[in-house]
């Protein structure tokens, strides 16, 4: 497994799904602190989106 660092985006298939997940890749950015990738099998992501809505959970991104 390459080394990936927090903040970084990638491309996630959340395959299996369950419940009300969408079943496709996601782009999502990367949580969980470089101490914890460097040595976990799991990382923390988060689902990013081109829609703007003012949810108070959803943070605007802006990026190349």
């Amino acid at each position: 497994m390459e080394h990936i660092f927090q903040y970084d985006i990638i491309l996630v298939n959340p395959d299996p799904t369950t419940g009300s997940e969408m079943n496709k890749t996601r782009t999502c950015v990367i949580l969980s602190p470089d101490e914890m990738n460097k040595y976990l099998q799991t990382v923390g992501t988060a689902p990013m989106t081109s829609r703007s809505n003012p949810y108070p959970t959803r943070v605007e991104v802006k990026h190349n």
